[in-house]
């Protein structure tokens, strides 16, 4: 099975891996808001690196959050896209999943809390019983709440005091990707694929001043 993964979530920088059932390789690229402009460029070079073409792929992923709204949805429809006219697989992977399958495949089990920043004062947070990947609907909360349990928290992206940075691996992506049926978003038909939409996104700025405004208006 032939794979390229995309994730768009973070606004400067965009995650990118490739592989087949033997192995996998993997690139950052330096994207910085404009990772709309450079998708296309990236996945060709992807595709150059691994070996084979986007004809032989069997499957298109990505990154389903949470993180960036428009580095999202932009991959979202890329992939989405390219699935419908290829007739391949398309697969959604989110976050907190990648994050939790990295934490057992670094032989860290039992409950765990893993946190993922919004802007400025928010974060998302699920918790879950290692090695077992599933968890309730992430909570919004406040950043100033984050590890004031007893519970070891670990950060998607950012760390801070008590707060360890996952590092977010490669094999594990690799496995949920080849291998995972139960805990990412699979689809091999239009009417599937056009359901795989973004797990969770952090609002804009814009968004915000908008609800803000609003509010004082009231």
């Amino acid at each position: 099975m032939k794979y390229l993964f995309i994730d768009a979530s973070e606004s400067k920088t965009t995650y990118a891996q490739i592989g087949d059932d033997s192995s996998f390789q993997t690139q950052i690229f330096e994207t910085d808001r404009d990772f709309a402009s450079k998708i296309t460029a990236i996945c060709d070079e992807m595709f150059e690196l691994a070996g084979f073409t986007p004809e032989q792929a069997d499957v298109m992923a990505f990154g389903t959050g949470p993180g960036s709204l428009t580095g999202i949805r932009v991959a979202g429809s890329f992939f989405r896209t390219l699935a419908m006219i290829k007739s391949c697989e398309l697969v959604g992977v989110n976050s907190f999943v990648w994050a939790l399958k990295s934490l057992s495949e670094a032989g860290i089990n039992g409950k765990v809390k893993v946190v993922a920043p919004t802007l400025i004062d928010k974060a998302f947070e699920v918790e879950a019983t290692l090695p077992a990947l599933s968890f309730e609907p992430p909570k919004l909360i406040e950043r100033t709440d984050i590890g004031k349990d007893s519970l070891k928290t670990y950060g998607i992206n950012f760390s801070y005091d008590a707060i360890e940075k996952v590092e977010l691996s490669g094999q594990a992506l690799h496995d949920l990707i080849l291998n995972d049926k139960n805990n990412v978003e699979r689809a091999n038909d239009m009417a599937g694929i056009l359901k795989i939409l973004p797990f969770y996104v952090i609002p804009s700025q814009a968004e915000r001043n908008f609800k803000q405004n609003n509010k004082d208006r009231q």
